[in-house]
C-alpha cells in the first residue's frame, strides 16, 4: 500500500534521522567540548539512543524525537552561536509547545553566563519561529494564544477532567 510506504519513509526522514542525529551530536559535543575519549563518547552516544526512548520514539512518527534534537543543539551551540540556538529551540518550540518554557530558559541562562547580546541574538533566532507559531493558530484556532490542546475535544466540560466519562 503507496499510504504504508510513505509513512514509513516520512518517519525515516524526520524521526529516524534525528534519532540518529542525537547520537551524532552528543559523540562530537562529548569529544570536543568535555574531552572525553572516543570510546567513552561513543558509550555514551550508543547508551543514550539505545537505552533511552530514544530508539523506540525514532521508529514511530512522534514528534518527541526532532524536538529532543532541535533542543540539544540548542544547548550545544548555546555558548558560541547564541543565534543558531534561537533557531534551534524556536524549531523546538514549533514542533512541541512545552520547549518554548526551555528555550525561555536558556536565554535566561546565557543572558545571566553571559553577556546581553548573546542573549538577544538566542532570542533573534528563535523570534521568527514565534510569530509563524502565532500565526498558524490566529488562521486555524483563532487567536495567536489559543492552542490545538485548547481547541481540542478533550476540552468538553460535560466530561470529568474534560475526557472522563461512563461507558
Amino acid at each position: 500500500d503507496l499510504s504504508v510506504l510513505n509513512q514509513r519513509l516520512v518517519t525515516a526522514a524526520t524521526c529516524g534521522t534525528s534519532g540518529a542525529l542525537i547520537g551524532v551530536v552528543l559523540f562530537l559535543y562529548g569529544r570536543r567540548r568535555l574531552g572525553m575519549s572516543s570510546p567513552d563518547a561513543i558509550m555514551v552516544s550508543l547508551l543514550t539512543v539505545f537505552g533511552t526512548i530514544v530508539f523506540p520514539y525514532s521508529t514511530i512518527l512522534m514528534t518527541h524525537v526532532p524536538t529532543a534534537l532541535f533542543l540539544l543543539l540548542s544547548v550545544v551551540w548555546l555558548p558560541e552561536r547564541p543565534l543558531a540556538a534561537g533557531v534551534s529551540a524556536g524549531l523546538a518550540t514549533a514542533c512541541f509547545y512545552v520547549c518554548g518554557a526551555a528555550a525561555v530558559l536558556l536565554a535566561v541562562i546565557l543572558w545571566s553566563c553571559s553577556t546581553w547580546r548573546k542573549a538577544l541574538r538566542s532570542a533573534v533566532g528563535a523570534f521568527p519561529f514565534a510569530v509563524l507559531l502565532g500565526l498558524y493558530h490566529l488562521t486555524y484556532f483563532g487567536s495567536p494564544w489559543r492552542t490545538a490542546l485548547q481547541a481540542s475535544p478533550f476540552t468538553d466540560r460535560a466530561l470529568m477532567f474534560g475526557v472522563l466519562q461512563l461507558p
